[in-house]
């Protein structure tokens, strides 16, 4: 009896033992799967920054790519061209065009007077009107033209009496420097009863 037990404590330890080993190599291969799903998660996490590295990297180059194209679109050299007051033999060193803006059109038969200051005091050059264009530019000739202040003299009052309408301004005289005989002076007015703007045409 003593021997029968003994074998059998013997042979439930052995299968204790076959067990454990059982167990110890479930736990061995769960950590190896644990370890070598970790190296692949790690594998696929570098694939994943090296993706996004490439693509990081992709975005830079384009943003240099346009960075440089837009350098060389801000490179067109600009070049002034200041040819429009030059000098021309043919046209009159002092014009004048009168428009009608409540109108739409030129303003004829307005008198226009040219002075030059002289000594401190405006001396009368000429004068003439304006023709169907509403242009006038007979003041004076090139050959007796020199720099100076000068001033234009527009008799509006008459033009608008013509016309029976009322106007705040009974005459408009427009002050501007010629600095050089070589250059032409064109001064176009955009006229109305109530108001009116200048500038140097061409």
């Amino acid at each position: 009896m003593n021997k029968a037990q003994a074998m059998e404590q013997q042979e439930i330890h052995a299968v204790v033992l076959q067990e454990e080993d059982m167990n110890q190599a479930e736990i061995d291969n769960e950590d190896g799967d644990a370890i070598e799903y970790t190296e692949i998660a790690s594998e696929v996490e570098d694939e994943d920054h090296l993706h996004k590295d490439g693509i990081d990297q992709e975005l830079v180059e384009e943003e240099e790519e346009e960075e440089e194209s837009t350098v060389e679109l801000h490179q067109v050299p600009f070049e002034k061209h200041n040819q429009n007051f030059q000098a021309n033999p043919m046209k009159a060193p002092v014009s004048t065009h009168v428009l009608d803006t409540t109108r739409g059109c030129p303003v004829s038969g307005l008198q226009v007077s040219l002075y030059k200051l002289i000594d401190g005091r405006w001396t009368y050059i000429n004068e003439g009107v304006t023709n169907v264009n509403g242009k006038f530019a007979s003041f004076v000739d090139r050959a007796d033209f020199t720099p100076g202040r000068y001033k234009l003299h527009y008799d509006v009052d008459r033009y608008f009496d013509a016309r029976k309408q009322d106007t705040m301004y009974p005459f408009i005289e427009v002050v501007f420097d010629c600095r050089t005989v070589t250059e032409n002076y064109h001064i176009p007015i955009l006229l109305s009863p109530y108001g009116y703007s200048t500038y140097r045409g061409s």
